[in-house]
């Protein structure tokens, strides 16, 4: 009786003692991944985001097109048009200044160091949009709604840059895991927004498997006359509407890591379509992101010295002659697991479910 008690008694202290090093392992992890600057957070019942704000004559959707007043007054203004680094192109018919930030074109394939690099250099998230991508932000939360089997959240990111960004968060529910939830930034495409991604493209399945989910809604994303405006404007101010798209991912993905619930080290992105042509750019840069999906989306990175009636949403001059490295061979040549989908994602959740719990590459 005795030596069995021990033997009890010894088992009981293994697992306790397996259980505490797994926490302090855990929070040892969470520890080395530094949390973001904190943030002002506030409630705002029922307020609306101005590009979701009644529009009498077209909806809510043909607002959210050509919702572009904050990149006018806020960032292009801090942006002077042409500058020394100007180079002229054909664009919707007329010849402008473009800044290009585009060095000797790559002709053999680089290492993803290189790659690395030269995505940084190109995108120049830094350059154009300076400290932004760590500095506070406000958080303004406008409701709480119980979505099948999580809580879900809609959100104002409010940025002096880009002004908002209005984003919806699924949290889980039950318990928090030890390190925290894994997390998932869905990305939606041409002319979705949250809620397209959330009801069509597994953002509430995600979350009942477990996953934190943010889902932000892109603006002046209807791949029309509007978003071809604004893409032409942002060209003329030295960065791009891709760019201005990953800047504001960034700060969605800033905003998640400063949640005590998530694990700051198991973040991934999910890019539908347009969604991803940003995901697909961002896998190269160091954001800490740990795996990202696509579906076989047609991204080419548009060259635009030549006459484009219309101006997509992704072109960048400093990007198409390095666009058959980020376009091919996708799974194999990255810097973090990738994993590329049929499109539209139709065999569900849990391919991508089982993908980035795996942490393997796609092939």
């Amino acid at each position: 009786m005795v030596k069995r008690l021990a033997i009890g008694l010894a088992v009981v202290g293994a697992v306790a003692g397996l259980w505490i090093g797994l926490l302090v392992q855990s929070q040892q992890n969470r520890a080395s991944a530094p949390r973001p600057s904190p943030i002002v957070h506030r409630f705002e019942v029922d307020r609306v985001w101005t590009c979701e704000k009644a529009d009498t004559e077209n909806g809510k959707f043909y607002k959210r097109c050509r919702c572009d007043e904050d990149y006018f007054r806020r960032l292009f203004s801090k942006i002077p048009p042409g500058g020394v680094d100007s180079t002229p192109h054909a664009i919707g018919g007329e010849t402008v200044l473009i800044q290009s930030k585009q060095a000797a074109p790559l002709v053999d394939r680089p290492s993803v160091d290189q790659m690395k690099a030269e995505v940084t250099r190109r995108l120049a998230i830094e350059t154009v949009f300076g400290a932004g991508v760590e500095k506070d932000m406000t958080v303004i939360e406008t409701r709480r709604w119980r979505q099948n089997g999580s809580e879900a959240r809609e959100i104002l990111l409010v940025d002096d840059l880009v002004g908002e960004i209005k984003i919806i968060l699924l949290v889980p529910n039950g318990l928090t895991p030890i390190g925290g939830f894994p997390a998932v930034i869905g990305l939606h495409g041409h002319p979705g927004c949250a809620e397209d991604f959330l009801h069509n493209f597994n953002g509430d399945k995600l979350a009942r498997q477990g996953f934190v989910v943010l889902m932000p809604s892109f603006r002046v994303m209807c791949a029309d006359g509007n978003e071809s405006r604004l893409a032409k404007s942002a060209l003329q101010h030295g960065t791009s509407l891709l760019a201005i798209r990953v800047y504001e991912t960034i700060r969605a993905l800033t905003y998640l890591k400063t949640l005590d619930y998530v694990n700051p080290t198991r973040i991934s992105l999910i890019g539908h379509s347009g969604g991803g042509s940003i995901a697909n750019v961002m896998r190269w840069l160091d954001v800490g992101l740990a795996a990202v999906c696509l579906d076989d989306w047609p991204a080419k990175y548009f060259q635009v010295g030549q006459v484009l009636s219309v101006v997509p949403g992704d072109a960048m001059p400093a990007l198409p002659d390095i666009s058959r490295f980020l376009i091919s061979d996708v799974e194999k040549f990255s810097p973090i697991p990738t994993k590329v989908f049929p499109y539209g994602f139709p065999e569900g959740v849990e391919p991508i479910v089982s993908f980035l719990r795996s942490g393997r590459r796609g092939r």
